[in-house]
């Protein structure tokens, strides 16, 4: 993503930027941490964390962003989860990008893998996340800003609601910003 915002930017061809993280199962929160910092300054709360062993620390941002001030939107749905969710629920709660699709799904958990010995394996609940402000995302999920259901189905038609209403927004907020220059 660095490389991309990096050339992208260099270029002048950015004048928003749509993130979309539909579908996205999430991952590492340290890549949701390094994606979050292109977008906040370091040293801010990129999400709560609360481990199994009762303690608790905040995961920060790291400086250095690249789009600190380009217009954000951020799409999501049912199939946005962990770590792809607590990057939407922080830049919801900065406010920093609008989140615009369907409430996405609710995993606010780390788990670790666990081999047991009849050769199965189970998953380990390590640590609960929660955005910045506290707002719980396990079971619960991001509330879109802007709900715009679209289904699968729709979008391999070409048809994307979602990404129609994101351009329109990012269009507006261009017009706004353009009409209040000096």
């Amino acid at each position: 993503m660095r490389a991309a915002l990096n050339q992208f930017l260099n270029e002048d061809k950015v004048g928003a930027i749509i993130l979309d993280l539909r579908g996205n199962p999430g991952g590492h929160m340290i890549a949701g941490q390094e994606l979050l910092s292109q977008f906040i300054p370091g040293g801010m709360a990129a999400a709560q964390i609360y481990s199994s062993d009762g303690s608790y620390y905040t995961m920060a941002t790291s400086p250095g962003g690249l789009a600190l001030d380009v217009p954000l939107v951020v799409l999501v749905d049912q199939g946005s989860a962990s770590a792809s969710e607590f990057v939407a629920a922080a830049l919801k709660d900065y406010g920093r990008a609008i989140i615009i699709g369907e409430t996405t799904h609710g995993k606010g958990v780390g788990q670790t893998p666990v081999d047991l010995p009849d050769g199965s394996m189970t998953m380990v609940v390590g640590f609960e996340f929660r955005s910045p402000k506290g707002n719980v995302i396990h079971e619960i999920g991001v509330q879109p800003d802007i709900r715009v259901p679209t289904s699968p189905a729709e979008r391999q038609r070409g048809t994307d609601r979602a990404l129609d209403k994101a351009i329109e927004v990012l269009l507006e907020q261009l017009d706004s910003a353009d009409s209040t220059a000096p």
